[in-house]
């Protein structure tokens, strides 16, 4: 959804200097009041050897701006709290990015004891990186499982309405359901004709220490049946494991695997994507890491194949300030021959302004 207010240069100057006021109230505010904060994530990419333009992850031989964020947070009142964000980030022939709705909700722990409730514009509760925006990934290209079977680089954004509940049991339980408009999927700007099912989704989580890793499963769902009677299914795992010694962050390993299925006309074509990362701490402010990316599309007359890894070294000046250097390479594979692929050496910076939410495990 476009924020077609910032066409004129007043009205962008008049948003800059109320994110101003903003940020400076939110200085002065106490923990109950109003927060705001801005989130730049600037990435730079640089071919190496010879390369096939569809696969690049960016423009070439470019040092841009992926992403400002713009987010207000606070509550509402006794029993609400709201969450509005803008991001701004160049798309297709755009040089510089125009600002839009990212998410508009209303949230709710305290309506009934144990559950938590989320209505409006949002980034869909299922698996791991589709929760996380994308300054605060853990490495800094996209993985190939969010491109090939979401449709996004950066997550599934949609409007309804998420219910979640601690389920009362002898171990940790958490599930989560949802139903949205389902007009588009993925991160798309045109809307659809209203489908026959909406997009839902349910995931559950359990916590538990694997060989005595403190980790995170999830299993997802997510089923949808657009206007001309395509049903698409995807199912998901996500798991997240953190070491720590004396509190620190010591090592992550976070992966997900998922399978979508497209139906139409009595024909199924099927994707399976995964992607698994190691990272490794060695103080609090440097940090290197390893993501291989992996899909496959099967269909009835072309099998397509997609691999890629990166390779990272990340610094943290602090939890406000990053900045990071990483070497990724992609290939399409399509019948067994290499048809694509590009190697790349990527830089970035991302800082946050203001307060930031808390994050999950």
């Amino acid at each position: 959804m476009k924020f077609s207010i910032l066409k004129s240069p007043l009205r962008l100057m008049s948003l800059g200097v109320m994110m101003s006021l903003g940020l400076g109230q939110s200085a002065m505010a106490d923990q109950g009041g109003l927060k705001t904060s801005v989130a730049v994530d600037l990435v730079g990419s640089f071919p190496i050897g010879e390369e096939t333009s569809s696969v690049r992850y960016q423009s070439k031989e470019s040092f841009k701006l992926r992403s400002a964020e713009f987010t207000f947070y606070g509550p509402i009142d006794s029993r609400f709290d709201g969450v509005l964000s803008f991001a701004a980030h160049p798309e297709g022939s755009q040089a510089f990015g125009e600002p839009e709705v990212h998410e508009a909700y209303i949230s709710s722990v305290k309506l009934l004891e144990g559950f938590r409730f989320k209505a409006g514009q949002y980034f869909l509760g299922v698996g791991r990186i589709n929760q996380i925006h994308q300054h605060d990934w853990p490495f800094i290209t996209p993985t190939i499982l969010q491109r090939e079977l979401f449709g996004s680089n950066e997550g599934i954004i949609d409007t309804g309405l998420e219910i979640s509940a601690l389920v009362p049991a002898p171990f940790y339980l958490d599930v989560t359901v949802g139903v949205t408009n389902g007009r588009d999927f993925g991160h798309s700007h045109v809307e659809d004709e209203l489908p026959k099912t909406p997009t839902h989704y349910t995931r559950v989580v359990t916590y538990n220490e694997v060989t005595g890793i403190p980790t995170q499963i999830g299993l997802n769902y997510v089923g949808r049946t657009s206007a001309v009677k395509e049903k698409m299914q995807l199912y998901g795992l996500d798991l997240t494991s953190k070491v720590r010694n004396l509190g620190k962050l010591s090592w992550l390993f976070q992966a997900e695997l998922w399978k979508r299925e497209l139906t139409l006309a009595g024909t199924t074509d099927e994707v399976i994507g995964a992607y698994a990362y190691l990272q490794h701490y060695f103080s609090k402010t440097l940090a290197v890491g390893a993501r291989y990316d992996y899909s496959t599309v099967t269909s009835t007359d072309l099998d397509n194949e997609r691999s890629g890894y990166e390779i990272n070294l990340l610094y943290f000046s602090s939890e406000f300030a990053k900045l990071g250097i990483a070497y990724y390479h992609n290939q399409r594979d399509q019948e067994g021959r290499d048809l694509e692929k590009t190697s790349q050496f990527i830089m970035q910076t991302a800082f946050i302004l203001g307060a930031h939410p808390s994050h999950d495990f």
